[in-house]
C-alpha cells in the first residue's frame, strides 16, 4: 500500500533565551529505511541534572531538517506531547532544535521517558544513479551513528533496517540487513558521520502534484476526484526498454512499479480510473469490512526517472508516498453558508 507523506511546513519558530538546565540522556533510536522513507523511531530517557524542568530540546542536523515530513513525541502511556520548533541565541549553527514539552514538571534528580518518531523524504540516494532493466536498485542511506544532542548522552543504541541485503557499512555490528552501532558518554554535538550502502528495489513513487476537488450536491451526496502527477524517483533506466525482458522478469520484488494500490473509505461507490486518453480498464476494486482497495495498473511500468498521470475518483488514502505538492478546491452548492 502507498501512504502519503506530505513534506512538513513549519512556520514561526518561537525564540528561547535557554536551552534548558542540565540534563543526560540514554537513547535507543530504530532506523527503518527498507521503503523509500527514512523512519526513525527513539526511545529517551531525559535524566533532569538541574532544577525543575518543563520540557527538553531535541536538535536535528540541518541536513535531517531539510528532508523532515514530520516528527511527533509521545510519553511512556502514548500521550502526545506538545513539539514546536524553537532558535535560542547560542545555538549552533548547523542544527535545528525542537521543545518538547513534558506532561508535567520534572523535578530534579528525577528521570522521563519520551519517545520520538519522525520520517524524512529524500533521504536515500540511488548508489549507481543509473541501472539497466534487469538490475537490482541500490540506494546510499547517510546518517550519524548516534543521536546529535546538545546534552550528554550517556549511552547510545542505533539499529539502521535496511529490510534488504547490505553491501557496506561503517564500523558498526552488522547482520544480512541490520548494522547497530553502540556508543557511551557522548558530548554534547557529537557526531560521527556513517553510511550503509544497500540494496533497496522499494518503489521510489513521488507525486509531484496532486490536485483534488471535493464536490458537495445539494442533497448532501459528496464527489471527490484527483489529479495526479507522479515520478518514479529510484535509480534512473539505463539504456532501452524491453517489453520482453519486463514479461519474462520473474523477480519477487523488482525496483519497476507495475501496480499503484489506493485504500478508500469503506462503502466507497463508483470508483473511476483514468488518464488523458480516456477510461484505463486494467484496475480491480476489492471490498472490506473496513475499507475498499482499487489496484491500479498504468498503461505502462514505471521504471526510475519515468512519469505518469491519472485521474482517480473518491478519496484515496496511500501508503509510504510522499506528496510534493497538493491543492485541494472545494466546490460547494450555489446557496450554501
Amino acid at each position: 500500500m502507498l501512504r502519503v507523506i506530505i513534506p512538513l511546513l513549519l512556520i514561526g519558530a518561537a525564540w528561547t533565551n535557554e536551552l534548558v538546565p542540565s540534563s543526560k540522556l540514554v537513547a535507543t533510536r530504530n532506523v527503518d529505511i527498507s521503503t523509500q522513507l527514512a523512519k526513525f523511531s527513539v526511545n529517551l530517557e531525559v535524566k533532569n541534572g538541574g532544577p525543575e524542568a518543563t520540557y527538553f530540546v531535541y536538535a536535528l542536523t540541518k541536513t535531517d531538517n531539510d528532508h523532515l515530513s514530520y516528527l511527533v513525541a509521545s510519553d511512556s502511556a502514548n500521550k502526545k506531547l506538545p513539539v514546536a520548533p524553537i532558535k535560542y541565541a547560542a545555538a549552533k549553527p548547523g542544527f535545528e532544535y525542537y521543545k518538547i514539552n513534558f506532561g508535567s514538571p520534572l523535578a530534579s534528580g528525577a528521570s522521563h521517558k519520551v519517545k520520538i518518531e519522525y520520517v524524512l523524504t529524500g533521504a536515500l540516494k540511488a548508489y549507481p544513479a543509473q541501472i539497466s532493466q534487469e538490475e537490482n536498485q541500490f540506494m546510499l542511506f547517510n546518517t550519524n551513528d548516534a543521536i546529535v544532542s546538545p546534552y550528554t548522552v550517556e549511552s547510545d543504541t542505533t539499529t539502521i533496517t535496511t529490510g534488504g541485503k547490505i553491501i557496506s557499512s561503517t564500523d558498526g555490528k552488522q547482520t544480512t540487513s541490520k548494522v547497530t552501532y553502540t556508543n557511551t558518554n557522548l558530548a554534547p554535538y557529537t557526531t560521527k558521520p556513517v553510511s550503509v550502502h544497500y540494496e533497496n528495489n522499494s518503489p521510489f513513487v513521488v507525486v509531484t502534484s496532486l490536485e483534488r476537488t471535493i464536490e458537495i450536491s445539494h442533497w448532501g451526496n459528496v464527489a471527490i476526484e484527483d489529479h495526479i502527477e507522479i515520478v518514479h524517483k529510484g535509480a534512473e533506466l539505463k539504456g532501452a526498454f524491453s517489453r520482453l525482458d519486463y514479461q519474462v522478469d520473474r523477480r519477487t520484488k523488482s525496483p519497476i512499479v507495475k501496480v499503484l494500490k489506493a485504500t478508500l473509505p469503506a462503502k466507497s461507490r463508483d470508483i473511476y480510473y483514468r488518464d488523458q486518453i480516456g477510461n484505463i480498464s486494467t484496475s480491480t476494486v476489492r471490498n472490506f469490512k473496513d475499507r475498499v482497495e482499487v489496484e491500479m495498473r498504468p498503461r505502462f511500468p514505471l521504471l526510475g526517472g519515468w512519469r505518469t498521470n491519472y485521474i482517480l475518483g473518491i478519496s484515496p488514502l496511500f501508503n509510504d508516498l510522499v506528496v510534493e505538492s497538493a491543492k485541494i478546491k472545494i466546490i460547494l452548492p450555489e446557496t450554501a453558508q
